[in-house]
């Protein structure tokens, strides 16, 4: 046989390479050490050139207007500066409370003019309703001398009709020289009660003579909603024991000093200007149930149709509503028919009031029709 040649010697520099890759094979077959995790061999990032080419002209735009397909009908505007720019959303802010803001100023100057100039518009009809009579005949129905109640359960987002309503209650109980004590279950309450009774016992037409503390009293606020108007039931000192407008004790006014009326049990008439329906609902469940002692309310006009419900309700002891502008105005024509002292409260002011109003829903309702008009005929024009 021919004699083997020898093998060609090996290079060093391969020889290194397959020492260090069986080295790596025997690492990752080698099972792990107890305690050792397996060291994670991080790859060496590859570090590559590549050439970024720049977008063509026009690339980006094409690709907006494919994205947009509405931007593509829009006319090109040229771009504008910062000041242009606020200038722009200055005219369409302007453009969008114009329509709005005219009608503003429209009713507001309408109603001034009207209020102002007084145009004779006729006598408003105000006949007097079911209503209005049942609440005039239960004031009428108090012994003389017999205290009665007024809560004044409403605030300033219902004193426009409110307000009328109130001055003619309290005008109506000292044209009978009744005494009155107010109470009030939202916190307002007392400043209204002490505005109203301010310009009725200081009206020179009505000299009506009431002196605080012997012919009225006003207690404040009473917090703590159905707990606390159980407790007024039997006794006011537990829940108020001192006045709002001097801070004295209840006893010490002769009013209440005599020891007859302790709570609202003790009242002839429960009188409750009410601007919520939840106010007057409480004083109904909470006092009216629990005594024998009526109660007449006066509510704005959106709150009659709730208010009539607890009429029918036995026991419950509500027996006249009254609501509105138009309520008051039927009730001061009442107590003047009668020959009751109403001072500053006329008819004609409550005339000039609700003719205000009701120019002021025409025009609104003017309004209203045009925009319809005006939709309408945009859309027929369209097709």
């Amino acid at each position: 046989q021919p004699a083997q040649e020898e093998p060609q010697q090996v290079p060093t520099w391969l020889r290194s390479m397959s020492a260090m890759q069986e080295e790596k094979t025997e690492a990752a077959t080698r099972p792990p050490e107890a305690g050792h995790e397996p060291e994670e061999v991080a790859a060496e990032p590859v570090a590559r050139n590549l050439t970024v080419r720049a977008p063509r002209p026009g690339a980006v735009d094409t690709l907006a207007a494919l994205l947009l397909p509405e931007a593509g009908n829009l006319p090109h505007q040229p771009a504008v500066g910062p000041s242009a720019g606020v200038r722009v959303a200055r005219r369409r802010a302007a453009a969008q409370w114009l329509p709005d803001g005219l009608i503003y100023v429209a009713i507001l100057g309408l109603l001034l003019a009207l209020l102002i100039v007084r145009p004779t518009f006729g006598d408003v009809p105000a006949l007097p309703t079911p209503g209005v009579t049942q609440f005039y005949n239960a004031i009428e129905a108090v012994p003389g001398g017999k205290p009665v109640l007024v809560v004044y359960d409403w605030d300033a987002t219902r004193s426009a009709e409110m307000s009328v309503l109130s001055k003619s209650v309290m005008r109506h109980l000292m044209a009978r020289r009744l005494p009155f004590v107010t109470i009030s279950t939202v916190p307002q309450g007392p400043g209204f009660a002490q505005q109203v009774l301010a310009e009725a016992t200081t009206d020179v037409l009505g000299n009506y003579g009431y002196r605080y503390g012997e012919d009225y009293l006003i207690l404040g606020y009473l917090p703590g909603n159905e707990a606390a108007l159980r407790s007024t039931v039997d006794d006011f000192s537990a829940v108020l024991p001192l006045d709002y407008m001097m801070g004295q004790r209840l006893d010490s006014f002769p009013i209440l000093g005599s020891g007859q009326v302790k709570g609202a049990g003790d009242f002839a008439l429960i009188i409750d200007l009410a601007s919520d329906e939840a106010e007057m609902r409480n004083w109904i469940e909470q006092v009216g149930t629990r005594t024998q002692v009526p109660i007449v309310a006066a509510v704005p006009q959106a709150l009659e149709p709730l208010a009539r419900t607890y009429l029918n309700v036995p026991k419950a002891g509500l027996q006249a509503v009254v609501s509105g502008t138009s309520g008051a105005l039927a009730y001061t024509r009442q107590l003047q028919g009668a020959g009751k002292n109403t001072g500053i409260v006329t008819i004609d002011s409550l005339s000039d009031r609700l003719n205000a109003q009701s120019m002021a829903q025409l025009l609104v309702a003017v309004v209203i029709v045009a925009a319809l008009i005006s939709m309408a005929t945009r859309r027929i024009l369209r097709r």
